[in-house]
């Protein structure tokens, strides 16, 4: 049926070309003639004219010649001249010329975007019709055809990338997109049409100084455009101030929420710590215009400022004492922190209603006066002096009596019947790895949290760094050594190796832990009773031994960084130092949490277990949490002989 169809527009194709052959001369080519071919496929090499779309577009009553200009008999040359759309519309190319794109196409690029990627061809339908490609509701996807393409982002190396998407999440998107609200900005309405400028172009609508003429152009933000052109910051934007901020500078660009969208720059949780903190806390901008610097910080420290940082959206924020886009000097009678209006500020409904001008007396942001400053200087030291004073006379009297208390302790354990259960050696390394991890814990977090209070002692000293770094490559060094000597201890010395038999783990260990918990419960009455190192320190140790490992490989890649380069991809160093960091939150907290509540917290051996020092533990406290190696120890005779009885 298609193919009988077509036969018509075929014939008409065939006597064309016979009266051409036949000499026949066309002064002027007829859009029949035209149609004849292009759209019979098997004439035109498939490229066929859509003629029905033809007939819908804004060029239907113009004939084919207009635009295509062929001079020459049919069949013309394979390739035509470019179709100049400027004969009809003059204006329109002009602008589009000088625009960036048009810049371009005249130096000869043929992939920037010309009038048929916009408008289309012989497809071209009016603009208010819905199905046109510059209707203003898909104006957006017609732009992402070309910026959401990601080899022409790198190819015109466009530094905004996610334009299109940024803008479909936007409010804008989301009200024309969701809400079919069509008069919702779009690419348009900010970049102009056809004299699309870069925002460094002074004539650019999108120009820093242009912005908030085209925010508040026509159907948009006009109040909000005047507010700001009366402000501080569109005054300095006016006088050519780049670093004054201006619409997209605060609100964003093509992903513009709204205020109430927690994401949102000027969201109430987000307008003190992030929008005008970026100006307001850059000691460039502070110290290039003159501006305090401690104006963010005074906030911060203040109730409203403390309230805000844990998460309360009602209190008072920048934007509800200097306004939002009318912000201008407090000298100003009109500002809303004049002093004559600062009752009226601050009394408002939902912050302090009723205040007074006593109320608005005091110091904010600006330094106090000479007076106030007296005072608060006098008030600061005596207190200083009171807080060092009874602070530190309590920490003398409770440091005197736990060391007095921890003396009779230790008599108190010397003087009971014992038994050995940790050799000279065995203490020796305990020692040496309690310190050399301590050391390294805190040197190492000094550089990974620089800010925190184990970092400070590095910053307020010359050479700082150095010196952090010197500490804990030595102490690594010795940790690494300890580990090698306890590798020896274990399989080449007699006590070695028995300690080695006695921590390796058992399927009693397992039923051990399985009835403490029973024990814990209520489940049963009596607790399990262990042999010389029961599951707890058997877990310790091996975790120790897994960790102690990890540490070291991990800190010799970290340490001799560029020698495991030339074997290793740099991924794998980077590996190295992120289980090196991971492994080391570990070990401290295993060690805060499990270690120490076992040897100091734990009311069995409050205030301490004194057999990390003497390597001897009480008979009783033996008996009591290790009854198995107890008995063991009564039945051969050892804890008679080995006692101090």
């Amino acid at each position: 049926m298609k193919k009988i169809l077509l036969l018509p527009s075929c014939a008409m194709g065939i006597i064309g070309l016979f009266l051409v052959c036949q000499g026949s001369v066309f002064a002027s080519i007829a859009d029949e003639d035209c149609i004849a071919c292009h759209s019979a496929p098997d004439l035109c090499n498939n490229k066929t004219l859509n003629l029905q779309a033809f007939q819908k577009s804004v060029h239907k009553e113009i004939g084919c010649n207009d635009c295509h200009q062929i001079e020459s008999d049919v069949p013309h040359p394979a390739k035509l001249q470019p179709v100049r759309c400027e004969t009809c519309h003059d204006t329109a190319f002009k602008e589009y010329s000088t625009s960036a794109h048009g810049v371009k196409h005249e130096q000869g690029d043929m992939v920037v975007a010309y009038c048929k990627d916009c408008h289309g061809t012989h497809d071209i339908l009016p603009k208010k019709d819905p199905a046109s490609t510059v209707n203003h509701v898909n104006l957006p996807k017609t732009c992402a055809k070309c910026h959401e393409d990601q080899a022409l982002i790198e190819k015109y190396n466009i530094p905004v990338k996610g334009i299109v998407q940024g803008y479909q999440k936007s409010v804008h998107g989301k009200a024309l997109m969701e809400k079919g609200l069509i008069i919702s900005a779009v690419c348009t309405d900010c970049h102009s049409y056809h004299n699309i400028l870069p925002p460094d172009d002074p004539k650019s609508t999108v120009y820093k100084k242009n912005i908030q003429q085209t925010c508040g152009s026509g159907k948009c933000h006009i109040k909000i455009s005047r507010d700001y052109a009366e402000s501080v910051h569109g005054f300095a934007v006016k006088n050519g101030n780049k670093d004054a901020p201006t619409c997209n500078d605060c609100h964003g660009e093509h992903l513009i929420r709204q205020k109430e969208d927690p994401k949102s720059p000027v969201s109430t949780a987000s307008i003190a710590t992030v929008t005008c903190a970026q100006c307001h806390r850059s000691e460039k901008i502070n110290t290039k215009y003159e501006v305090s610097s401690d104006k963010l910080e005074s906030y911060y420290s203040s109730y409203h400022g403390l309230a805000s940082r844990v998460g309360d959206l009602t209190v008072a924020n920048c934007a509800s004492c200097h306004g939002i886009h009318n912000i201008k000097k407090s000298s100003d009678s009109s500002s809303t922190i004049n002093p004559d209006n600062l009752p009226q500020t601050c009394g408002q409904e939902n912050c302090h209603p009723g205040a007074t001008a006593n109320f608005t007396k005091g110091t904010i942001h600006k330094p106090a006066t000479k007076e106030e400053a007296r005072i608060l200087f006098w008030i600061q030291w005596i207190y200083v002096l009171l807080i060092i004073g009874t602070i530190g006379g309590m920490l003398m009297h409770n440091g005197l009596d736990y060391f007095k208390k921890l003396s009779t302790h230790w008599k108190n354990h010397n003087s009971r019947p014992t038994v050995e259960r940790f050799s000279l050696s065995m203490r020796i390394q305990h020692i040496g790895l309690l310190s050399t991890f301590s050391i390294l814990a805190i040197t190492g977090f000094a550089l990974k949290y620089p800010s925190s209070f184990i970092g400070y002692p590095f910053r307020f000293i010359e050479s700082g760094e150095n010196i952090r770094s010197f500490i804990h490559r030595a102490s690594a060094a010795v940790f690494t050594v300890i580990c090698i000597y306890h590798v020896y201890f274990l399989l080449l010395t007699k006590r070695g190796r028995k300690e080695l038999v006695e921590m390796m783990p058992v399927f009693k260990d397992f039923f051990d832990s399985m009835n403490m918990m029973f024990y814990y419960f209520g489940l049963q009455k009596a607790k399990p009773q262990f042999f010389k190192y029961g599951y707890v320190e058997k877990a310790e140790y091996w975790a120790l031994i897994w960790g102690s490992v990890v540490m070291v490989v991990t800190g010799c890649f970290l340490w001799f960084e560029n020698t495991a380069m030339l074997y290793f991809p740099k991924w794998i160093v980077d590996v190295a130092e992120l289980v090196h960091l991971c492994e080391a939150i570990l070990a401290t907290l295993a060690i805060i949490v499990w270690h120490l509540y076992h040897v100091i917290i734990n009311p069995d051996v409050y205030p301490i277990s004194w057999v990390w020092l003497s390597g001897r533990m009480d008979v009783e406290e033996l008996k009591h949490k290790h009854g198995m190696e107890y008995d063991k120890l009564s039945s051969s005779g050892e804890i008679k002989e080995r006692s101090d009885l």
